[in-house]
């Protein structure tokens, strides 16, 4: 669901009454808008009517109190359905500064191509594997392949036994250590290092492994064991290149370091909300941004944090904020140093403010996870010069210290 509409509301809830007779039928285009009963001797403006609407209404009555009190009954339908719409449908626009990379007068926002265009390497990287990265040893079987026999059975294989039977294939037992490393070169993707790189580094790798011990038949006989093994070692490598650069951007000290400023907002689309589900509680919000929540259940600790968020007088309004992927223009986001961080509410303070809350129960708040979030959030304060404010309640327990945060 991406695009709202306010909607016909139902007629009990705005409709007004006037006591009065038209003088002349009331124009058939008007009948899904305004009804007359004869018996009752009223007239009942169901809908928000335009101005043409209106007039046309009016013209049907010949006395000057009856169109006056037409005028007057529109206006409070009017009233009505305006104060039943959201922000979003009035049509307040919800701005949110974020992590931006400034080159001259240019601001970007803070993205993982800018991550990846600082580039990494394997040159100086470990290139051993302890016992517990790789062992010769049998494992318990995890994964494998279901197949159908022969007999038309099923047949299930697990890891290990395939690449047994693979291994078999093999006209040669142990094969020269420069055609193993090619080989494992190839067993996997890795596109963002050179051959070059990659083949020293193996070609190490398999050195460190031959002085500790191991054959090159057992090496050549463990290769589907041993490509993974590897593939596990790059990507520890260059998750830490990445924390790395990372941190280098959040350095004030870095030469084009990340700033906050009203030049390089995200903005809300008012009419683009793309929920997965929508809220069906029975609690009745009435400060969120849009005209229907999505993605937040009807009970449960997120929902309490909305509920309170949504009782405070310093809240103008708020808006559950949908995780990606897929949601980057529709959602504001953060990045972190392996990917977009979403956070659970965004709210637009009476005082122009930003707050920012990520509600997190107390089991994962201290999580490496978290950690680097709480992190993201309090450079994007910091940065900020006091227009935006972040928290992390620890639990629901701590959801009332919010409040306090906004002081």
């Amino acid at each position: 669901m991406d695009r709202f509409e306010l909607g016909e509301l139902a007629a009990k809830t705005i409709a007004e009454k006037v006591t009065a007779k038209p003088a002349k039928e009331i124009p058939s285009e008007l009948a899904a808008k305004v009804e007359f009963d004869s018996v009752s001797g009223t007239v009942k403006i169901n809908s928000a009517l335009n101005a043409d609407e209106e007039a046309q209404l009016k013209e049907c009555f010949e006395k000057k109190e009856a169109k006056e009190q037409i005028a007057a009954a529109v206006q409070r339908v009017r009233i009505k359905v305006e104060a039943r719409k959201s922000p979003a449908e009035r049509g307040e626009i919800f701005r949110v500064p974020y992590l931006a990379v400034k080159q001259g007068d240019f601001y970007e926002q803070f993205e993982k191509t800018h991550l990846d265009g600082m580039g990494w390497t394997l040159k100086g990287c470990n290139a051993g594997l302890a016992e517990n990265e790789f062992s010769l040893a049998s494992e318990i079987p995890q994964t494998g392949e279901v197949d159908v026999s022969e007999a038309g059975k099923l047949e299930a294989r697990f890891m290990p036994e395939l690449e047994k039977q693979m291994t078999l294939l093999s006209v040669d037992s142990a094969w020269p250590l420069a055609r193993l490393a090619n080989w494992l070169d190839r067993s996997f993707s890795h596109r963002d290092l050179t051959p070059t790189e990659t083949g020293v580094f193996i070609t190490n790798l398999l050195m460190h492994l031959a002085e500790g011990g191991k054959s090159l038949e057992q090496l050549t006989a463990n290769r589907y064991k041993l490509s993974r093994a590897i593939e596990r070692k790059i990507a520890m490598h260059r998750a830490a290149a990445q924390t790395k650069i990372f941190n280098e951007f959040l350095s004030p000290k870095f030469a084009t370091p990340l700033v906050v400023s009203k030049e390089a907002q995200f903005q809300f689309p008012p009419d683009a909300y793309p929920a997965s589900s929508l809220y069906k509680g029975g609690y009745r919000f009435k400060k969120h941004y849009f005209p229907a929540i999505g993605d937040l259940k009807p009970d449960g600790e997120e929902f309490d944090c909305a509920v309170f968020l949504d009782s405070l007088q310093e809240v103008k309004f708020w808006v559950r904020n949908l995780p990606g992927p897929g949601r980057e223009t529709t959602s504001f986001w953060l990045q972190t140093s392996t990917d977009k961080f979403y956070p659970d509410f965004v709210c637009l303070l009476v005082d122009g403010r930003i707050l920012i809350v990520e509600y997190k129960n107390a089991t994962d708040w201290s999580n490496d996870d978290n950690r680097e979030k709480r992190a993201l959030g309090e450079l994007w304060v910091e940065r900020s010069d006091g227009s935006c404010v972040f928290f992390m309640p620890k639990g629901n327990k701590d959801i009332t210290t919010i409040k306090s945060k906004m002081q």
